[in-house]
């Protein structure tokens, strides 16, 4: 649902007087054609993001990497607070590295792990200790293997 922003006051109330529409701040009067251009539109995309955030989720638990680093990128690009995505799109780039470029690629997850830890402080308030635990379990798999793997 749009909604009416005056540009000289930002308030968000405008009645529409003798076919004008007047901010009920400042008194700012606007035509028809110039109200429309006021009109912010907030496009709720949370249906999308929770639908990418599953087809990401399942990708993970069936092992499919691939795809779990494509629906994480995906999501990154929507919501870049999120540390699930920051942390899982950087995690399958690396575990999906070839072994050529192991090093590189442990230094990028490497570096990515601070920035995830302080979307977690910021964001998480309630699950906070379980967002650790997951960061923790995943990069000590990914290590192994890369480990294993040079």
């Amino acid at each position: 649902m749009g909604k009416f922003s005056c540009e000289m006051c930002g308030n968000n109330n405008l009645t529409k007087v003798d076919g004008m529409y007047v901010c009920d701040y400042c008194g700012t009067k606007y035509t028809p054609e110039e109200a429309k251009k006021l009109i912010t539109v907030k496009i709720d995309t949370s249906d999308e993001l929770n639908n990418l955030y599953q087809l990401a989720r399942r990708a993970r638990d069936n092992n499919d990497s691939e795809n779990a680093q494509k629906y994480y990128e995906m999501i990154l690009l929507k919501d870049s607070e999120s540390w699930e995505a920051a942390f899982f799109s950087a995690y399958y780039k690396s575990y999906n590295c070839k072994i050529a470029e192991i090093e590189s690629a442990s230094n990028t997850f490497s570096n990515c792990l601070v920035s995830v830890c302080r979307l977690i402080d910021k964001n998480e308030q309630t699950s906070r200790i379980e967002a650790i635990k997951t960061v923790s379990e995943y990069s000590i798999n990914l290590s192994q293997m890369m480990f294993d793997a040079s």
